[in-house]
């Protein structure tokens, strides 16, 4: 579980940079959540995002292992 406002923060430096990189949500059960466009809301340690395929995804501080971006950690 990643404190909430490390989840904040955390997403806020993923979807807000001058060039976006898709990323993965690791989850504490072991899933993993593609983001693949900026288009997060988030705030208070929750965050949701529509994908074309599985349509709205919701996600938690309390569900987050980590965050990752295809090549490297960005959280913990």
């Amino acid at each position: 579980m990643i404190d909430p406002n490390e989840f904040d923060v955390t997403l806020r430096r993923l979807t807000r940079g001058p060039k976006f990189l898709p990323f993965v949500v690791e989850l504490e059960d072991g899933s993993r959540i593609v983001v693949p466009h900026p288009g997060v809301a988030f705030g208070g340690g929750g965050a949701s995002f529509i994908d074309p395929d599985d349509g709205i995804v919701d996600f938690t501080h309390e569900q987050v292992k980590a965050f990752r971006t295809f090549d490297q950690e960005v959280g913990v």
